[in-house]
Formats: structure tokens, sequence, C-alpha cells
């Protein structure tokens, strides 16, 4: 996996979690688009750190 390809999908998390937030703000923490949001961002996060996990596995250790 590419430095850049993890930039990116970091880039991604970021802006989806300050997005979450406001959402959560706006129509407090318990709404339902606020859950499915936060839900996204979780398995987002998983998907970063397996990508993560295998590519330090196969080597890539400056990668984090």
């Amino acid at each position: 996996m590419l430095l850049s390809e993890f930039m990116f999908i970091k880039k991604s998390i970021s802006e989806h979690r300050e997005d979450m937030y406001r959402l959560a703000k706006s129509k407090g923490p318990n709404h339902p688009e606020v859950l499915k949001a936060s839900k996204q961002l979780d398995e987002q996060i998983i998907t970063f750190q397996q990508m993560l996990m295998a590519s330090q596995s196969k080597g890539n250790k400056d990668i984090s």
C-alpha cells in the first residue's frame, strides 16, 4: 500500500469525524443520522487499521 493511499484514507476519516461532530451538535448525539455516521466512521477506522497492520506485516514499517 502506498503512503499516498494511507494519507488519503486518514484525511477521509478526519473529514468524516468532523462531519459527524457537526451533525451531533445540530441534531443531538442519539439522532439516527448521527448513529449511522458513527457506525460508518467506525468501519472506516477498522478498515484503515487492518490495512495498516497488513502493510506493516509486509515490512512497510514507515507507514503510520
